[in-house]
């Protein structure tokens, strides 16, 4: 489990420790879950909905893994954890895989996002289902809380979500 203060610049990826464990989950084929706050979660999808400036927003957020330069609160952790890294495949390839983590993690985020708009009960004003966007399937009781179901997606393992 990753748990991410925001998306922005988040203290996670500047400790050496945790960004080589996403490295290593990743690199192994372990599953890992991220976790953020509700306020973080719904500022990503704030800035998804701004379009390109805030997809340009969240680019510019997600590259700033910088392996070489986190740090560890002990400094000979840090240098053991650092070696590693030199002795095995490089920083940048640690760079580029936890990039790729966070990549893939917002865009489980916005998929969850469009289906929960895509399938959300139709909308009703005074008793009657406004019909402007012509006939939709039967849904199930479970799409009436499709933004619920987004909201706990963003606190659970994305990959369970429905």
């Amino acid at each position: 489990v990753a748990v991410l203060d925001t998306f922005q610049n988040p203290i996670y990826l500047k400790r050496v420790w945790t960004i080589y464990e996403q490295f290593i989950a990743y690199s192994s084929d372990i599953p890992v879950t991220f976790l953020m706050p509700e306020a973080s979660s719904t500022s990503l999808l704030l800035e998804v909905s701004k379009g390109s400036a805030g997809i340009s927003f969240i680019t510019q957020a997600v590259s700033q893994v910088d392996s070489a330069h986190a740090e560890a609160w002990k400094p000979e952790d840090e240098q053991m954890v650092k070696d590693a890294i030199r002795r095995t495949v490089g920083f940048e390839e640690v760079d580029k895989h936890v990039k790729d983590v966070m990549v893939r993690w917002i865009g489980r985020v916005v998929q969850q996002a469009f289906q929960a708009l895509v399938f959300a009960p139709l909308p009703v004003a005074n008793g009657q289902i406004d019909q402007r966007s012509g006939p939709l399937p039967e849904r199930g009781p479970e799409s009436t809380s499709s933004w619920n179901r987004l909201r706990m997606c963003c606190h659970e393992d994305l990959r369970n979500c429905h």
